[in-house]
C-alpha cells in the first residue's frame, strides 16, 4: 500500500491508483462501499509551482511531509494533500457477492 486514508485495518480491502507524473503525483483509494480517497503529493522540489493555489498550502487541513510507506525518496521528502479533492472525479463500485460475511 501506498497510503491508507482511513482505518488501517481496511487496507486490504481497498483498490488504489497512482498517477506518477514527473515530480509529483495523484493518489486514490477506493473500497467496496465506494468510499473515496484522493491524494496529492509534491515533491519540495516541485512544490513552488503549486505553492500560490490555496489548497496547496502548507498550513491548508490535510497537508502534512509525506516520506512514503518505508521508503526514502532520493530527491528528498514530499507533502502530501490529504485533504484535496480532484473537481469532477467519479467513480463506481459493482459488489457481485455480499459485504461483511464471515465464513
Amino acid at each position: 500500500m501506498g497510503f491508507v486514508c482511513g482505518d488501517d485495518r481496511q487496507a486490504s480491502r481497498l483498490v488504489e491508483l497512482l498517477i506518477a507524473r514527473h515530480d509529483v503525483y495523484d493518489g486514490f483509494e477506493n473500497d467496496a462501499l465506494g468510499a473515496l480517497c484522493e491524494v496529492f503529493f509534491a515533491g519540495q522540489d516541485a512544490y513552488s509551482r503549486y505553492a500560490h493555489l490555496p489548497e496547496f498550502s502548507r498550513s491548508a487541513p490535510g497537508a502534512r511531509p509525506w516520506d512514503g510507506v518505508g521508503f526514502k525518496h532520493p530527491r528528498g521528502s514530499r507533502t502530501g494533500f490529504w485533504q484535496w479533492d480532484l473537481s469532477g472525479l467519479k467513480s463506481a463500485i459493482h459488489v457481485d457477492g455480499t459485504l461483511n460475511t464471515s465464513y
